[in-house]
């Protein structure tokens, strides 16, 4: 009897024990099922946040080529306003000219007038038969005529100068009317340039606070940068350096937001590389030349939007990037100082800075080798 009691009391208690680690399994399995729905739902986030990025940067990047194709037309219509001022004025010297030549003219035959009014409205044919004999009469005749063909001359040459002054004073108003529009048309395009250029920053700013797209922005920065390397090293540049101590490119503004070389980065927290100096510089104020040399590239490249490249002999080149507007073009030669560009936030930029590089055969090296502060 108390054996079989015995049994009981055994086989309740592996009946509890199993029951107990089942429900430690079922437990344990319904933590997982949750751990794995965690999973699936950061999956989810992370999969739309990387799509809001996108999206955010495909944004910024469309802006920039709308920006990009609304500057190319105002630089046209620059153009054609400065080719308009030009025809004007050509226009107002010839019609002055005229109107003087039909003044001038006028003069001289009024001069001949009043002489016939003073010698008593003597016409021609009075002339013609006051003539004492046959030879006089020749000679008044010849006279008589080149005086008719002068007077008839000089009335043509004054009507054909009337001719041109109206003509000339038509087509100068229809020139008028051209640059009137033509600066109405740049006017609108400027201020569609400057919201397209305040939208863009406002995504930029937005870009601070979206690590997903922050780090692709700095990791499209990073591949731009290494594109512009080979770039360099493929480019023909001068065998000699023209030597001495490059001039700070910001002249005035001497803060550097960001420095040369790896760095923790602010906001993503890891280790990036930083190919020049970033200086703090207000939007539109000039950019000049660090040192002399000669323009090897002038225009957009990627993430560095608007840039300025020169070449200064012995394998160094320094470049300008973010710039809003770029003055000088591909080819031209510069001197240290000189202005090549204005401050701006193009390309992959969140706020108005010049991000400055030098490179030594196409490598960055610190720019502060080679630049002081003045």
């Amino acid at each position: 009897m108390k054996r079989r009691a015995s049994i009981l009391l055994i086989v309740a208690l592996l009946i509890t024990s199993v029951s107990f680690a089942n429900a430690a399994v079922t437990d344990k399995e319904n933590e997982l099922d949750d751990i794995n729905n965690q999973l699936k739902q950061l999956d989810t986030q992370i999969t739309t946040k990387e799509k809001e990025s996108n999206t955010l940067l495909n944004k910024i990047k469309q802006l920039q080529i709308e920006i990009r194709g609304i500057e190319d037309d105002i630089a046209t219509l620059d153009t054609e306003i400065s080719e308009h001022e030009v025809s004007i004025a050509e226009k107002e010297a010839i019609i002055e000219e005229s109107t003087k030549n039909i003044a001038d003219k006028g003069q001289l035959l009024n001069s001949r007038l009043r002489v016939m009014y003073k010698n008593g409205k003597a016409g021609y044919l009075e002339v013609v038969l006051g003539a004492e004999d046959f030879r006089d009469l020749l000679t008044r005749i010849d006279m008589v005529q080149k005086i008719y063909m002068h007077d008839r001359n000089l009335i043509e040459y004054m009507k054909e100068q009337k001719e041109i002054v109206v003509t000339e004073r038509s087509r100068l108003e229809q020139k008028k009317n051209e640059l009137t529009a033509l600066r109405s048309s740049k006017a609108e395009r400027t201020t569609l340039l400057n919201t397209k250029l305040s939208a863009v920053n406002k995504e930029q700013q937005t870009v601070k606070t979206d690590l997903v797209a922050l780090e692709k922005r700095e990791d499209n920065l990073a591949e731009d940068a290494k594109k512009l390397t080979e770039i360099i090293k493929n480019m023909k540049l001068a065998e000699t350096y023209v030597g001495g101590e490059m001039m700070w490119p910001a002249p005035g503004y001497y803060k550097i937001t960001s420095p040369f070389g790896y760095r923790i980065h602010p906001i993503l927290k890891v280790k990036k590389l930083h190919t020049g100096i970033d200086i703090g510089i207000p939007y539109g104020k000039p950019v000049v030349a660090a040192q002399s040399g000669t323009v090897v590239f002038a225009g957009w490249m990627g993430g560095y939007g608007k840039v300025v490249l020169i070449d200064h002999g012995g394998g160094i080149t320094t470049l300008y990037a973010h710039n809003s507007n770029l003055v000088v073009k591909k080819g031209q030669e510069v001197t240290k100082g000189e202005k090549v560009s204005e401050c701006g936030s193009t390309g992959q930029s969140t706020g108005a800075h010049l991000h400055f590089e030098v490179r030594k055969n196409g490598e960055y090296i610190d720019p502060l080798e080679y630049v002081k502060k003045q």
